[in-house]
């Protein structure tokens, strides 16, 4: 059962999927907003914040163990959101990445990079050309 599982697991570990959770929950709300995107960037790019220890593959993990789990589609955007913010509160320079395609239809992806290494949503991001990164 998902909550012995979660019981089971270290209290940091049960933090940082909390931390997930909000962030998914904030960044749902934020894509849904009518914002632009110049504004949207100035939100998910927050300022870096004092660098910390925890284990940026640790942070990864929360993100998507969480995705899965959330009662609403946790699309690769809000994925993305908040992974990059949780890697920016903890100091390191994430950079977000939006790309599209065409091919009968226009689709977009987004992916979260760490110093060239892909560290969500890098599976797609071969398919689409990106047009767009911040900070």
């Amino acid at each position: 059962m998902l909550i012995a599982r979660l019981a089971r697991l270290p209290a940091g570990r049960r933090l940082l999927l909390a931390e997930a959770a909000a962030e998914l929950a904030v960044a749902r709300a934020a894509t849904a907003a009518p914002m632009s995107f110049a504004r949207m960037t100035r939100w998910s790019a927050r300022r870096l914040g004092r660098r910390s220890r925890t284990d940026v593959a640790e942070l990864v993990w929360a993100v998507r163990a969480v995705a899965t789990r959330v009662p609403f589609r946790a699309v690769c955007l809000q994925q993305a959101v908040a992974l990059q913010r949780m890697l920016r509160r903890r100091g390191h320079d994430a950079r977000l990445h939006y790309g599209l395609r065409t091919g009968g239809r226009l689709e977009a992806h987004a992916w979260v990079t760490l110093r060239g290494e892909v560290l969500i949503g890098g599976e797609e991001a071969v398919r689409f050309r990106e047009v767009a990164a911040w900070p």
